[in-house]
């Protein structure tokens, strides 16, 4: 065990120098920190990447729905799009029956709360104008899959099973 005198103590702090940082190495720093901050700092307050997901997600959920729709009642259904916004249709009904020959979609489909099947785009997001019909067999018509642009993502339309997926 080694026991420190004042003496002992005093000669330990004149061989070792002073401890701590210097002016120029804390300049340095807050330089550094700086920069970094002017750097990565918008980053964390941008939030269009974030919205973008949020819209391909709704946007994706929007075109399930849509396409379990004209599964149920058997009738076609359009999903449009715009730079601006989306909404999803259907045909007219003649008697038990959907009416293949028109080419209106006059009725809007309902969400389960009562909502129509609509959106719009938020502000900072880009996407494509498309315009999708599924059939009652919940395909597209004209087969094929389907790639929408919606921000950095790529809303993805099987061409096997017409279901959306965003990647």
């Amino acid at each position: 065990m080694v026991i420190m005198t004042s003496s002992t103590l005093e000669s330990f702090r004149r061989a070792h120098g002073p401890r701590g940082y210097t002016l120029i190495e804390l300049v340095t720093v807050i330089t550094l920190v700086a920069i970094l901050a002017a750097v990565a700092g918008p980053r964390f307050f941008d939030t269009s990447v974030f919205r973008a997901r949020a819209y391909a997600d709704e946007l994706a959920g929007a075109i399930r729905f849509s396409q379990k729709v004209a599964v149920a009642s058997g009738c076609s259904v359009l999903v449009t799009a715009t730079t601006s916004g989306y909404q999803a249709s259907q045909q007219t009904a003649s008697g038990n029956h959907c009416d293949t020959t028109s080419a209106s979609w006059p009725n809007v489909v309902v969400n389960s709360d009562g909502q129509q099947v609509l959106g719009t785009v938020p502000s900072g997001v880009t996407t494509s104008a498309f315009s999708l019909t599924f059939g009652a067999d919940g395909l597209l018509a004209g087969g094929g899959g389907v790639n929408i642009a919606v921000g950095n993502r790529t809303l993805v339309i099987s061409a096997v099973s017409g279901y959306a997926e965003v990647q």
